[in-house]
């Protein structure tokens, strides 16, 4: 809500601090962790510290530019936000154990190499997430001021996310095209036979974009309370 809230507000500065404050401070904090400890536990710490300190900047930050009175909310407006916002948390810690923990549990049953194998394949994959996310970081704005504008858009917005899931399976095609063809000259030999890997990311975030944008056609169809 928060990063919506600086997004809808136009403040680019006050967003891209956000953004880099969550990704600086969870570099900064996890690498000495990694170098101290030499353990995967250590970058999941560092990564979850840094996601809390953006979280903290991000709420004061969007408070301030809303000017919004905490005292004051009435009851009636916090139950109807957590109505929204609980479908979401689970959304969120899916995310959260997606990114960081997959990787603890793999260390669990395979050894260190192979865990290494597989967090380059993930972030080739993740490379179409990037362009999903750069995509909705514009789309959220626009598509919250459209539907000020009009209550009755839900036409139009489902027309959009019909085109966009389009895109997405032939941005999807493109980028697995891609590594088809090219990772051998892009890795060295002992990353080969990591394409598996990389194609279910490249489905992953592709349906990750997907429903990011349906979430959109949700709200103004008015389905996205308990």
């Amino acid at each position: 809500i928060s990063d919506s809230v600086l997004q809808a507000s136009g403040n680019a500065k006050a967003f891209v601090l956000v953004q880099l404050v969550g990704a600086g401070s969870g570099v900064l904090i996890a690498l000495p962790l990694v170098f101290g400890f030499a353990t995967w536990e250590a970058k999941v710490s560092g990564e979850l510290a840094g996601f809390i300190i953006a979280a903290v900047l991000s709420f004061i930050l969007a408070s301030k530019i809303v000017k919004i009175d905490w005292r004051t909310l009435r009851k009636r407006n916090v139950n109807a936000a957590l109505q929204f916002l609980f479908p979401l948390t689970f959304h969120v810690i899916s995310l959260v154990v997606m990114n960081l923990f997959d990787r603890l549990l793999l260390l669990k049953f395979t050894d260190a190499g192979t865990v290494g194998l597989y967090s380059v394949a993930y972030m080739l994959g993740m490379t179409v997430g990037v362009v999903h996310e750069a995509f909705l970081r514009s789309w959220n704005p626009y598509f919250y001021y459209e539907v000020q504008k009009n209550k009755k858009c839900e036409s139009l917005v489902f027309g959009s996310v019909i085109k966009y899931c389009a895109f997405s399976v032939l941005l999807g095609l493109v980028a697995a095209g891609f590594f088809y063809l090219f990772l051998g000259f892009i890795l060295p030999d002992k990353y080969q036979g990591i394409e598996g890997v990389v194609y279910v990311v490249i489905a992953a975030y592709s349906l990750e974009g997907m429903r990011k944008v349906f979430c959109g056609y949700l709200y103004v169809s008015n389905r996205t309370k308990i």
